[in-house]
């Protein structure tokens, strides 16, 4: 008895097995659309975060104001554009970007645009400078948001000679949102779709900025290497490892 006993246990095994994400719940999926549903990959992405630059204009750091004598609000400068130090001021407009609040998101955008406009020379070196605001606004995934930020990125590429150039080494932090969003356009039927007049049309504005980029981006870059950012990437780490390997 005890000598078949102790076989018995010897003789037994267990088998345990870890079901992988996705096995224990069984669901029948709906093919692609589901998958970015589960994802939520379109789904906005802003905080209550205070930026960089609502901090310096509540502390009274910036040299602007709202000004609204006339019919129209307008940006008023406590001292002009062109004398001021961009390589403090231009990216801490650009991190206004992100703002959802007024007088901060007016504020911010119009003093981005007369940043630029009034600039020339002094854009370039800031540019390295200007990347992590528009990558951080573009990351929100907010609509009102993306919009103005591929707005100012197509007048930043434009503002000043060889921006376009110089901000080519950068598209890797800047297409992979471009590329999720880039085929987004409103399904509305038969109904006038207004945010076309407004140039608010996230599709259209992605595919604007990527043909500013490529015409203004040198020899450097290709619309292939703008529309397919990840193979790109892919292909260039590729050709590293072989090299490596050789």
């Amino acid at each position: 008895g005890v000598s078949r006993a102790r076989r018995c246990v010897e003789e037994t095994c267990f088998f345990f097995f870890q079901a992988e994400d996705g096995i224990r719940d069984f669901c029948l999926s709906r093919g692609l659309g589901d998958v970015y549903k589960r994802q939520k990959i379109y789904q906005s992405a802003v905080t209550n975060e205070s930026t960089l630059f609502k901090k310096y204009y509540d502390r009274g750091d910036l040299p602007v104001s709202v000004d609204f004598s006339g019919a129209q609000r307008k940006l008023s400068w406590k001292l002009k554009p062109e004398v001021l130090d961009y390589h403090l001021y231009l990216p801490i407009f650009f991190e206004g970007l992100r703002e959802t609040q007024e007088p901060y998101r007016f504020l911010a955008n119009r003093g981005c645009d007369e940043l630029l406009e009034q600039g020339g020379p002094k854009i370039l070196p800031v540019l390295p400078q200007l990347i992590i605001p528009l990558k951080k606004a573009l990351s929100t995934k907010d609509h009102e948001i993306m919009c103005a930020t591929l707005k100012k990125i197509q007048k930043l590429i434009q503002s000043a000679d060889m921006i376009g150039e110089a901000l080519v080494p950068y598209y890797r932090q800047l297409l992979p949102t471009f590329n999720i969003f880039k085929g987004k356009r409103l399904n509305i039927g038969d109904k006038v779709d207004y945010s076309q007049r407004k140039n608010e049309n996230l599709g259209d504005l992605i595919q604007q900025t990527l043909e500013v980029m490529e015409k203004h981006g040198g020899e450097a870059v290709s619309y292939t290497h703008l529309t397919l950012p990840t193979i790109y990437s892919v292909q260039i780490s590729v050709v590293a490892v072989s090299f490596k390997k050789k």
